[in-house]
């Protein structure tokens, strides 16, 4: 059974008047069920998680058996912790593995979601490079073209920049302009010495 699952096995029938359980560290401990409380699982089940039980079983009045289960999902500690003095000491010990636990499932809450968010970073991320891959290689095309037009030689108009296509228009045109103009002595159809 595992541990989420407690209050699912208290609430059987027939309800214990007792719970007997197996703490993590070998410890057996009796649960009382208060018959006349409301919260009576509730608190059971709590008490049955705060102590770590690793077994229990559940008893009737008379102390006989009901059903007995093994508690999946329970941690021992490597070390137990050595028993207090005083009883302040004693709530001491309760307040800090309550905490410890607290922060552990916290932390279990959290583990998923953040994984997935950093998953989702993740692909965001490659998928923002190959975008400028893409656009690194196309300018880097563009250039080369530039270069290639400017020595010269004969560049597809596809594989220029737009601002060189732009030039390259705008240098055709300025020779074309020059080769009908009439030349300045007013002879246009003769050739120049």
């Amino acid at each position: 059974m595992a541990i989420n699952a407690i209050r699912q096995w208290l609430l059987k029938d027939p309800a214990p008047s007792a719970i007997k359980c197996v703490c993590a560290d070998g410890e057996v401990r009796m649960v009382k069920i208060d018959a006349n409380s409301r919260k009576r699982f509730v608190l059971a089940e709590a008490t049955i998680r705060d102590i770590r039980a690793t077994q229990v079983e559940a008893l009737d009045a008379k102390g006989n058996t009901i059903r007995l289960s093994q508690v999946d999902g329970v941690e021992v500690d490597p070390a137990p912790m050595p028993a207090p003095a005083t009883p302040q000491g004693t709530d001491f010990q309760l307040y800090a593995r309550l905490l410890a636990d607290a922060y552990k499932a916290g932390a279990d809450s959290t583990a998923k979601p953040t994984e997935l968010a950093f998953n989702t970073l993740g692909q965001l991320l490659s998928l923002v490079m190959k975008r400028l891959d893409d656009m690194q290689a196309r300018e880097v095309k563009q250039v080369n073209a530039a270069l290639r037009a400017a020595q010269g030689e004969d560049v597809p108009a596809e594989d220029l920049p737009p601002w060189m296509q732009l030039v390259s228009q705008f240098m055709a045109g300025a020779q074309l302009g020059q080769a009908t103009q009439p030349l300045p002595n007013g002879k246009a159809h003769e050739e120049a010495p």
